[in-house]
């Protein structure tokens, strides 16, 4: 096949499709019509108001940004009850971290918040009033969360995941952060009045630097089989009497694995049998 020189210089100059600005519900109707109309680079906008879900939203594998038009204080997602515990979000298609959820209340009085499967979103500057199980729930993947205010769930969890978050805070939730295997890199997070640990690891490489963890009811951070490091965090004020382990230390309890801790400040924590930090681990 043969091609003029105009025609190739024409589609040089051309280049990749532009990506949309797709407004909801000024151009479509509903958040997930926005979603299964958009391409990869998109960027779907919603407006102030309330929308309420059936059935899980979802991406479809697509890099789309979804964000709120005035953020969380003025833009919520609420799941409606379907009879089983449902996410407001599903991510199971092999999202990227170009898929982002930026700038909403998330509510769901009857399941998860966000739920990701094999799955890397980018969850920005959310807020979660109120879900019943996990704000956020990831097992595999590589998730990064970044801002945001969890409360009134069961915190954060991470399954086999290479996680990310940064500047999120958890408070009076069940738990606050829980990985179990995989990575996780904590900065800049606040994981209080929680009524058991304020972070909780097994099997998992952490590296956790400036976070507070302050005021949880089982323990400040629980680290089974762990490596990596806690480096310039404060633990304060958390208790282990919550916890139905009434052994662990209030402020750390640390049990196999090779840690380092670091420029941390611990002190005015209760434990069963310790007041800061029980440790039963080499110490680094």
């Amino acid at each position: 096949m043969r091609f003029s020189l105009s025609t190739v210089i024409m589609t040089l100059l051309a280049g990749p499709a532009s990506a949309a600005v797709i407004r909801v519900p000024e151009d479509v109707g509903s958040i997930q019509d926005a979603l299964d109309g958009a391409r990869d680079g998109d960027t779907i906008i919603a407006s102030a108001g309330e929308y309420a879900v059936q059935s899980p939203l979802r991406f479809a594998g697509k890099g789309v940004t979804l964000r709120s038009a005035d953020g969380p204080q003025a833009t919520r997602i609420r799941k409606e009850r379907s009879g089983r515990p449902e996410p407001v979000f599903l991510l199971d298609a092999g999202e990227t971290r170009e898929a982002v959820i930026r700038g909403f209340a998330i509510e769901n009085p009857f399941g998860p918040g966000i739920k990701a499967r094999g799955a890397s979103p980018t969850i920005e500057e959310n807020w979660f009033p109120d879900c019943d199980g996990a704000a956020i729930s990831c097992e595999g993947g590589s998730p990064r969360i970044a801002g945001g205010r969890v409360e009134l769930s069961s915190g954060v969890y991470f399954k086999g995941c290479d996680a990310e978050v940064e500047a999120l805070e958890i408070a009076r939730c069940l738990g606050g952060i829980s990985v179990v295997e995989g990575r996780l890199v904590a900065r800049a997070c606040r994981l209080t009045a929680c009524d058991y640990d304020g972070l909780s690891a097994r099997s998992a490489e952490l590296r956790v630097e400036r976070c507070l963890i302050a005021g949880n009811s089982g323990g400040g951070l629980k680290a089974l089989s762990c490596t990596g490091s806690i480096v310039r965090t404060t633990i304060t004020g958390n208790s282990a009497g919550g916890n139905p382990e009434p052994i662990l230390g209030g402020g750390v309890h640390w049990e196999g694995g090779n840690l380092t801790i670091d420029q941390c400040i611990i002190f005015g924590n209760v434990g069963g049998r310790v007041v800061d930090v029980r440790l039963m681990a080499p110490l680094s």
